[in-house]
C-alpha cells in the first residue's frame, strides 16, 4: 500500500508522510498465516476507497493516527489534484511535528499554538530552514482545513482564527487569516519577540 517515503526536511520532522499505491504487490502478505485468507491490498483498498497517491501520515513511533489520516480519506482530498493533496500532506506533518515539539496534542492546538508555529516557521533563528510569508499561508490554509473537517466530526475548534476585511469591491468584506503572515518577521524583530520554543525541546529544534 505505501509505496514512497518522503520527509520533510528539517530537524522538527517528526512525522513521516507516506503515498498509497494500492496497486502494489507485497511478497510477504499472502505468505502471513495471520493474513492468510484475509482480502488483499487492493481489494480493501477499493473497499475504503483509497485511491493511488492518497497521502498517509505516520507519527515518529511508526503509529497512524486515524483522524489525521481520514481527513486525507474524505471526499475533500480525495477530489483535490495530487499537488495540492502532497502540499496538504507536508503543511499538516510539519504543523503536527511541532506540536509535538511543544508537548500540546492536536486536538487542543489554540491560537497561541498557531503563533509560536507561524514565528518558528519565519522569525525564530533557532530554526535553520525558515520560509518565507507565502509558504506560512500555504501552512494556514491546510491546517485550517483539516481542522474545519474534524471540527464536524470531532468537536475540535479550528486554531487558525479569521478576521474580516475589506474586499476587493467597494462595500465588500472578505474573510483573511488572523494569523497571516503580512509584514510579520518585520514586526516580530521590531517587537522585540523571543523565540517560541517548546519546553523541554533541545538546541535546534
Amino acid at each position: 500500500m505505501i509505496d514512497e517515503l518522503e520527509v520533510e526536511a528539517g530537524p522538527l520532522a517528526r512525522w513521516q508522510v507516506h503515498w498509497c499505491d494500492p496497486r502494489r504487490e507485497v511478497s510477504w502478505y499472502a505468505a502471513d498465516p495471520v493474513l492468510a485468507g484475509l482480502p488483499t491490498l487492493a481489494e480493501w483498498a477499493h473497499a475504503h476507497g483509497t485511491q493511488m497517491g492518497q497521502p498517509v501520515l505516520l507519527r515518529a513511533d511508526g503509529w497512524s493516527v486515524p483522524e489525521v489520516n481520514g481527513f486525507f480519506a474524505s471526499a475533500r482530498m480525495r477530489n483535490a489534484s495530487a499537488g495540492t493533496r502532497r502540499k496538504y500532506a507536508f503543511a499538516v506533518a510539519v504543523w503536527l511535528g511541532f506540536l509535538d515539539a511543544a508537548g500540546r496534542a492536536w486536538h487542543d492546538a489554540n491560537e497561541e499554538d498557531l503563533a509560536g508555529f507561524k514565528f518558528w516557521r519565519m522569525t525564530d533563528e533557532a530554526n535553520v530552514r525558515r520560509v518565507a510569508g507565502g509558504t506560512v499561508l500555504d501552512d494556514l490554509i491546510a491546517i485550517s482545513a483539516f481542522y474545519r473537517w474534524a471540527g464536524f466530526r470531532f468537536g475540535v475548534s479550528d486554531p487558525v482564527a479569521r478576521r474580516q476585511v475589506p474586499g476587493p469591491d467597494p462595500g465588500t468584506v472578505t474573510e483573511s487569516f488572523e494569523a497571516g503572515p503580512h509584514l510579520v518577521r518585520g514586526k516580530d524583530m521590531a517587537a522585540g519577540a523571543r523565540p517560541y520554543v517548546p519546553a523541554g525541546a533541545g538546541p535546534g529544534w
